[in-house]
């Protein structure tokens, strides 16, 4: 069985900077989606929105689904840092389905939400990824963030 964390730099909504998530175990994989890409899809979708907070967590969740797309079809546990507080159960029921499309097998019980902390591994990554000391393994495009919202 495999162990993941998840942490972010950036947070989705914040459109000044690129949003970094990462996660680590022996390996590290990172993913980017541009301030600009942000920018077009908050610009574009925001306002039409009936819950924002919903919006941010299924933009959340889709960026966490490339981020695991890999990851999710094998033995996984995956652990995310806590980025909605009180939303959890909204994370993890947007997740699980994104996932079940992958991996219909995937155990619910393996996707755990809680605060990760800063020595966590993938916190490094996202950080050097974030002050650009190491590149991000994958750049996501708006048709990609938007193709699971």
């Amino acid at each position: 069985m495999n162990y993941i964390e998840i942490d972010q730099s950036i947070k989705i909504d914040d459109t000044n900077g690129d949003t970094i998530l990462a996660y680590s175990n022996e390996k590290y994989y990172s993913i980017l989606i541009s301030n600009s890409v942000k920018r077009e899809v908050f610009k574009e979708l925001y306002g039409k929105q009936k819950n924002k907070v919903i919006f941010k967590i299924k933009l959340f969740c889709s960026g966490l689904f490339y981020l695991l797309k890999d990851m999710i079809k094998e033995d996984v546990i995956i652990t995310i840092d806590n980025e909605f507080s009180g939303r959890e159960n909204d994370v993890k029921g947007i997740l699980l389905n994104l996932i079940w499309k992958i991996n219909p097998k995937f155990d619910k019980r393996d996707l755990r939400i809680k605060e990760i902390g800063k020595k966590s591994r993938a916190h490094e990554i996202a950080k050097k990824v974030h002050n650009k000391e190491i590149k991000s393994d994958r750049i996501i495009s708006k048709k990609e963030l938007l193709s699971h919202i």
